[in-house]
């Protein structure tokens, strides 16, 4: 089972989306209000897939994926962005990222990014 740390001021956004996985057992997830809570919870214990919404604290989600990154290299990152592929693909190049969800994604657009992120980081 993966754990998922959901960085977002809007849980409620996210909740339903991510139900159906948590009840199938396949990813617990842990929430952080803010981008300190989130590197408190990654000094704990590092999850599976850390997800950053698309802002938080007032600052955008891609500076915190990066700065992120700089604190630990080695973290699986997926970002909520409403952009296009080639949008994302290019706002976010050289960040490795796992993928990205919408603003108010589903249990489809999770069941999809657990896809991927079981491509390149299998269950253990």
């Amino acid at each position: 089972m993966w754990q998922i740390l959901m960085v977002t001021e809007a849980m409620d956004h996210f909740k339903d989306a991510v139900a159906p996985a948590r009840a199938e057992g396949r990813c617990g997830v842990r929430w952080a209000g803010g981008f300190q809570a989130a590197l408190d919870a990654l000094g704990q214990r590092r999850p599976d897939l850390v997800v950053i919404d698309a802002e938080v604290g007032g600052r955008q989600g891609l500076a915190l994926c990066r700065e992120l990154m700089q604190t630990d290299a080695f973290v699986n990152l997926a970002l909520v962005s409403d952009l296009d592929d080639d949008a994302f693909h290019e706002a976010s190049e050289g960040l490795g990222l796992v993928g990205r969800l919408p603003r108010h994604p589903t249990p489809a657009d999770v069941d999809g990014l657990l896809k991927r992120l079981a491509a390149i980081y299998p269950p253990l």
